[in-house]
Protein backbone atom coordinates (compact mmCIF):
# COMPACT_ATOMS: atom_id res chain seq x y z
CA UNK A 1 0.00 0.00 0.00
CA UNK A 2 0.95 3.95 -0.63
CA UNK A 3 -1.57 5.97 0.82
CA UNK A 4 0.88 8.94 0.91
CA UNK A 5 2.80 9.24 -2.66
CA UNK A 6 4.43 11.91 -1.08
CA UNK A 7 5.12 14.66 1.18
CA UNK A 8 6.11 18.35 0.63
CA UNK A 9 7.18 19.59 4.14
CA UNK A 10 3.98 19.49 5.95
CA UNK A 11 2.11 18.81 3.31
CA UNK A 12 1.04 15.53 2.60
CA UNK A 13 -0.16 14.39 -1.07
CA UNK A 14 -2.74 11.13 -0.77
CA UNK A 15 -3.03 8.89 -3.40
CA UNK A 16 -6.18 7.81 -3.18
CA UNK A 17 -7.11 11.56 -3.93
CA UNK A 18 -4.70 11.95 -6.69
CA UNK A 19 -6.36 8.87 -8.52
CA UNK A 20 -10.13 10.33 -7.82
CA UNK A 21 -8.85 13.80 -9.48
CA UNK A 22 -7.10 12.05 -12.73
CA UNK A 23 -10.22 9.82 -13.20
CA UNK A 24 -12.41 12.56 -12.24
CA UNK A 25 -10.00 15.21 -14.79
CA UNK A 26 -9.93 12.54 -17.82
CA UNK A 27 -13.59 12.02 -17.88
CA UNK A 28 -14.29 15.70 -17.84
CA UNK A 29 -11.83 16.00 -20.60
CA UNK A 30 -13.87 13.11 -22.84
CA UNK A 31 -16.93 14.35 -21.85
CA UNK A 32 -16.56 17.67 -22.77
CA UNK A 33 -15.43 16.73 -26.20
CA UNK A 34 -17.92 14.68 -26.73
CA UNK A 35 -20.70 17.25 -25.32
CA UNK A 36 -18.98 19.81 -28.30
CA UNK A 37 -19.33 17.22 -31.17
CA UNK A 38 -22.91 16.55 -29.82
CA UNK A 39 -24.14 19.77 -29.74
CA UNK A 40 -23.89 20.45 -25.83
CA UNK A 41 -22.69 23.32 -24.03
CA UNK A 42 -19.49 21.85 -22.63
CA UNK A 43 -18.85 24.33 -19.78
CA UNK A 44 -22.03 23.23 -18.35
CA UNK A 45 -21.02 19.58 -18.77
CA UNK A 46 -17.69 20.30 -16.79
CA UNK A 47 -19.82 22.23 -13.77
CA UNK A 48 -22.29 19.06 -13.72
CA UNK A 49 -19.33 16.72 -13.42
CA UNK A 50 -17.88 18.82 -10.64
CA UNK A 51 -20.72 19.41 -8.87
CA UNK A 52 -21.58 16.33 -8.82
CA UNK A 53 -18.38 14.70 -7.16
CA UNK A 54 -18.21 17.49 -4.62
CA UNK A 55 -22.22 16.63 -3.78
CA UNK A 56 -21.32 12.65 -4.53
CA UNK A 57 -18.28 12.70 -1.96
CA UNK A 58 -20.35 13.99 0.74
CA UNK A 59 -23.04 11.88 -0.18
CA UNK A 60 -21.27 8.64 0.54
CA UNK A 61 -19.40 9.91 3.45
CA UNK A 62 -22.76 10.97 4.83
CA UNK A 63 -23.97 7.47 4.27
CA UNK A 64 -21.08 5.35 4.95
CA UNK A 65 -21.12 7.39 8.78
CA UNK A 66 -24.76 6.08 8.77
CA UNK A 67 -24.36 3.04 8.70
CA UNK A 68 -21.26 2.90 10.62
CA UNK A 69 -21.87 5.22 13.27
CA UNK A 70 -19.78 4.06 16.66
CA UNK A 71 -15.71 5.38 15.23
CA UNK A 72 -17.78 8.72 15.08
CA UNK A 73 -19.34 9.23 18.43
CA UNK A 74 -16.42 9.71 20.31
CA UNK A 75 -14.58 11.72 18.40
CA UNK A 76 -16.97 13.46 15.49
CA UNK A 77 -14.65 15.42 13.76
CA UNK A 78 -13.16 12.54 12.28
CA UNK A 79 -16.17 12.37 9.83
CA UNK A 80 -14.02 15.19 8.30
CA UNK A 81 -11.07 12.60 7.50
CA UNK A 82 -12.14 11.43 4.09
CA UNK A 83 -8.41 10.75 2.86
CA UNK A 84 -8.80 8.05 5.65
CA UNK A 85 -10.87 5.99 3.31
CA UNK A 86 -14.66 5.93 4.42
CA UNK A 87 -16.87 6.61 1.37
CA UNK A 88 -20.10 4.47 0.62
CA UNK A 89 -20.37 4.44 -3.35
CA UNK A 90 -24.30 4.04 -3.19
CA UNK A 91 -24.71 7.39 -1.26
CA UNK A 92 -22.33 9.11 -3.73
CA UNK A 93 -24.69 7.89 -6.89
CA UNK A 94 -27.44 8.95 -4.86
CA UNK A 95 -26.22 12.38 -3.99
CA UNK A 96 -24.24 12.51 -7.50
CA UNK A 97 -27.54 11.75 -9.23
CA UNK A 98 -29.86 14.05 -7.88
CA UNK A 99 -27.05 17.22 -8.25
CA UNK A 100 -26.45 16.58 -12.22
CA UNK A 101 -30.75 16.00 -12.67
CA UNK A 102 -30.84 19.31 -10.69
CA UNK A 103 -28.41 21.02 -12.88
CA UNK A 104 -29.48 20.02 -16.24
CA UNK A 105 -32.99 20.81 -15.52
CA UNK A 106 -31.49 24.31 -14.43
CA UNK A 107 -29.33 24.74 -17.34
CA UNK A 108 -32.52 23.57 -19.68
CA UNK A 109 -30.62 20.64 -21.03
CA UNK A 110 -32.27 17.91 -22.77
CA UNK A 111 -32.30 15.32 -19.66
CA UNK A 112 -32.07 12.03 -21.46
CA UNK A 113 -29.49 12.93 -23.86
CA UNK A 114 -27.68 14.66 -21.16
CA UNK A 115 -27.42 11.95 -18.95
CA UNK A 116 -26.69 8.89 -21.97
CA UNK A 117 -23.55 11.24 -22.42
CA UNK A 118 -22.29 11.70 -19.09
CA UNK A 119 -23.02 8.33 -17.92
CA UNK A 120 -20.08 6.46 -19.31
CA UNK A 121 -17.57 8.60 -17.91
CA UNK A 122 -18.70 8.50 -14.67
CA UNK A 123 -17.47 4.36 -15.14
CA UNK A 124 -14.32 5.76 -16.59
CA UNK A 125 -13.67 8.02 -13.84
CA UNK A 126 -15.02 5.51 -10.98
CA UNK A 127 -12.46 3.03 -12.53
CA UNK A 128 -9.87 5.06 -12.63
CA UNK A 129 -10.37 6.45 -9.00
CA UNK A 130 -10.70 2.79 -7.35
CA UNK A 131 -6.95 2.35 -8.23
CA UNK A 132 -6.90 4.82 -4.91
CA UNK A 133 -8.47 2.20 -3.43
CA UNK A 134 -5.60 -0.19 -3.99
CA UNK A 135 -3.60 2.33 -2.95
CA UNK A 136 -5.15 3.10 0.55
CA UNK A 137 -5.55 0.13 1.35
CA UNK A 138 -9.37 0.23 2.00
CA UNK A 139 -11.89 -2.11 0.39
CA UNK A 140 -10.00 -4.98 0.81
CA UNK A 141 -10.64 -8.35 -0.07
CA UNK A 142 -10.88 -12.10 1.62
CA UNK A 143 -7.68 -14.43 2.07
CA UNK A 144 -7.46 -16.48 -1.07
CA UNK A 145 -4.75 -18.85 -2.18
CA UNK A 146 -5.68 -18.62 -5.69
CA UNK A 147 -3.51 -17.02 -8.60
CA UNK A 148 -5.24 -14.16 -8.23
CA UNK A 149 -4.50 -13.15 -4.45
CA UNK A 150 -1.86 -10.53 -3.56
CA UNK A 151 -0.26 -8.71 -0.18
CA UNK A 152 -2.08 -5.80 0.47
CA UNK A 153 1.54 -5.01 2.35
CA UNK A 154 4.33 -6.10 5.08
CA UNK A 155 2.06 -6.64 7.94
CA UNK A 156 -0.31 -9.20 5.92
CA UNK A 157 1.04 -12.86 5.68
CA UNK A 158 -1.78 -14.17 3.39
CA UNK A 159 -2.94 -12.82 0.14
CA UNK A 160 -6.12 -11.17 -0.35
CA UNK A 161 -8.22 -10.77 -3.37
CA UNK A 162 -8.17 -7.32 -5.27
CA UNK A 163 -11.37 -6.61 -4.99
CA UNK A 164 -10.18 -3.26 -5.62
CA UNK A 165 -8.71 -3.96 -8.58
CA UNK A 166 -12.06 -6.56 -9.65
CA UNK A 167 -14.13 -3.53 -9.71
CA UNK A 168 -11.89 -1.40 -11.45
CA UNK A 169 -11.62 -3.92 -14.24
CA UNK A 170 -15.65 -4.38 -14.24
CA UNK A 171 -16.17 -0.46 -14.07
CA UNK A 172 -13.57 0.02 -16.90
CA UNK A 173 -15.91 -2.61 -19.03
CA UNK A 174 -18.61 -1.18 -18.42
CA UNK A 175 -17.12 1.80 -19.45
CA UNK A 176 -17.06 0.23 -23.17
CA UNK A 177 -20.26 -0.91 -23.05
CA UNK A 178 -22.00 2.05 -22.49
CA UNK A 179 -19.65 4.15 -24.94
CA UNK A 180 -20.87 1.42 -27.89
CA UNK A 181 -24.43 1.98 -26.80
CA UNK A 182 -24.05 5.75 -27.32
CA UNK A 183 -22.43 5.83 -30.38
CA UNK A 184 -25.05 3.33 -31.86
CA UNK A 185 -28.14 4.73 -30.87
CA UNK A 186 -27.86 8.18 -28.04
CA UNK A 187 -30.81 6.11 -26.38
CA UNK A 188 -29.71 8.35 -22.96
CA UNK A 189 -32.94 6.53 -20.76
CA UNK A 190 -31.28 2.88 -22.04
CA UNK A 191 -28.08 4.35 -21.05
CA UNK A 192 -28.42 5.62 -17.84
CA UNK A 193 -30.53 2.24 -16.62
CA UNK A 194 -28.28 0.28 -18.24
CA UNK A 195 -25.84 1.83 -15.95
CA UNK A 196 -27.28 1.21 -13.04
CA UNK A 197 -28.12 -2.28 -13.27
CA UNK A 198 -24.65 -3.34 -14.63
CA UNK A 199 -23.06 -1.60 -11.54
CA UNK A 200 -25.44 -2.64 -8.73
CA UNK A 201 -25.03 -6.95 -10.22
CA UNK A 202 -21.37 -6.00 -10.33
CA UNK A 203 -21.27 -4.31 -7.11
CA UNK A 204 -23.63 -7.32 -5.07
CA UNK A 205 -21.41 -10.11 -6.75
CA UNK A 206 -17.93 -8.98 -6.21
CA UNK A 207 -18.81 -8.07 -2.60
CA UNK A 208 -18.93 -11.70 -2.00
CA UNK A 209 -14.99 -11.34 -2.04
CA UNK A 210 -14.60 -8.54 0.55
CA UNK A 211 -13.38 -8.55 3.80
CA UNK A 212 -14.40 -5.02 4.84
CA UNK A 213 -17.75 -5.82 4.87
CA UNK A 214 -20.00 -7.46 7.58
CA UNK A 215 -23.16 -9.59 6.81
CA UNK A 216 -26.42 -8.71 8.19
CA UNK A 217 -28.80 -11.26 7.24
CA UNK A 218 -28.86 -14.37 4.73
CA UNK A 219 -24.64 -13.78 4.68
CA UNK A 220 -25.18 -10.65 2.89
CA UNK A 221 -24.03 -7.06 3.81
CA UNK A 222 -26.33 -3.73 3.67
CA UNK A 223 -24.60 -2.84 0.82
CA UNK A 224 -25.10 -6.28 -1.34
CA UNK A 225 -28.87 -5.42 -0.42
CA UNK A 226 -28.84 -1.57 -1.76
CA UNK A 227 -27.31 -3.26 -4.85
CA UNK A 228 -30.27 -5.48 -5.48
CA UNK A 229 -32.82 -3.12 -4.83
CA UNK A 230 -30.92 -0.37 -7.47
CA UNK A 231 -30.53 -3.54 -9.67
CA UNK A 232 -34.53 -4.75 -9.46
CA UNK A 233 -35.84 -0.65 -9.52
CA UNK A 234 -33.59 -0.06 -12.26
CA UNK A 235 -34.68 -3.54 -14.16
CA UNK A 236 -38.27 -2.85 -13.22
CA UNK A 237 -38.19 0.76 -14.59
CA UNK A 238 -36.54 0.07 -18.29
CA UNK A 239 -38.85 -2.72 -18.64
CA UNK A 240 -41.91 -0.96 -18.25
CA UNK A 241 -40.31 1.84 -20.38
CA UNK A 242 -39.50 -0.56 -22.79
CA UNK A 243 -43.24 -1.96 -23.08
CA UNK A 244 -44.46 1.53 -23.34
CA UNK A 245 -42.19 2.30 -26.28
Amino acid sequence: MHPILFEIGNLKIYSYGVMVALGFLLAVFLASRTARRDGLPSGVICDIFLYSLIWGIAGARVLHVILNPRPYISNPLNIFMINEGGLAIHGGLFAGILTAWYLINKNNLPLWKTAGLIMPYIALGQAIGRIGCILNGCCYGKPTYSFFGFYADGRIIQPIHPTQLYISVYLLLMFIALRFIYEKSRNGRMIFFTYLILFSSGRFAIDFFRGDLTAVLYGLSISQFISMAIFFASSLLLLLRSKKA
